[in-house]
């Protein structure tokens, strides 16, 4: 499962034209940063396993993230997609979770309890997937930042970027490990979002709130003094 994080990361594509959203492009500018064009991502087809439909649930999308890319645990749900979903089942759940260009022609990524399975291979640099409750589209710069969480590894140099447009499950605050809420992980659910990521992204997290228990209405700095800091950005 890691090779196909791998690969998406490093696979190269000068199509789309689907970089950061204007407005952020201008914030880069505006901090001396150059504006980001993301790289190509082609995730690595792995054949189905077939068996019982099942989504994951009740875990953070970070987590959910690590477990289905390493394919460690079982993970409990209700009947969801299997392994044989087709690109049009996908599309349509995912729906709104990123612009429709960018949507359109990205990677497809069916996650479930026996791992990940390519839908689809895009042409524009995004890979888009649904764990679970927490439906989203990473750039390739995004989806090596999940590999270096997966890995417990430094956060790639470079900035990632993270479209969650219908929402998320929820997330410690704190913990980029926590699996569920528990009374002091300072769990937060948020609407549609943005995520900014990566270590290059250190310098744009300066002046964003950074506390313990955050206001998910204004943007904020996830995870705060972990190598996995990032920033959250409310798009409603």
């Amino acid at each position: 499962m890691e090779e196909a994080l791998d690969r998406a990361g490093a696979a190269g594509s000068e199509d789309g034209g689907c970089g950061l959203p204007a407005h952020l492009r201008y914030s880069l500018r505006e901090r001396g940063r150059r504006a980001y064009t993301p790289m190509a991502a082609a995730a690595a087809r792995k054949p189905g396993h077939g068996g019982e439909d099942l989504e994951p649930k009740d875990l953070t999308m970070k987590r959910l993230l690590l477990l289905a890319i390493a394919a460690t645990s079982t993970l409990a749900g209700s009947a969801g997609f299997s392994q044989d979903v087709t690109a049009d089942d996908l599309l349509a759940t995912l729906e709104g979770v990123a612009p429709a260009t960018i949507l359109q022609n990205a990677t497809l990524v069916q996650v479930s309890a026996e791992g990940m399975t390519t839908v689809r291979e895009g042409t524009n640099g995004w890979t888009c997937m649904k764990p679970g409750k927490n439906p989203m589209c990473a750039d390739a710069g995004g989806v090596e930042w999940m590999h270096g969480l997966m890995s417990k590894g430094p956060a790639p140099q470079k900035l990632g970027f993270i479209y969650m447009l219908l929402g998320d499950g929820g997330a410690s605050n704190t913990d980029p490990f926590a699996a569920a809420e528990t009374a002091d992980n300072n769990w937060v659910v948020s609407g549609p979002h943005v995520m900014v990521v990566g270590a290059e992204a250190k310098s744009l997290l300066e002046g964003y709130p950074r506390e313990a228990v955050a206001n998910a209405e204004k943007p904020y700095v996830m995870w705060a003094g972990t190598p996995y800091e990032h920033l959250m950005m409310a798009t409603e």
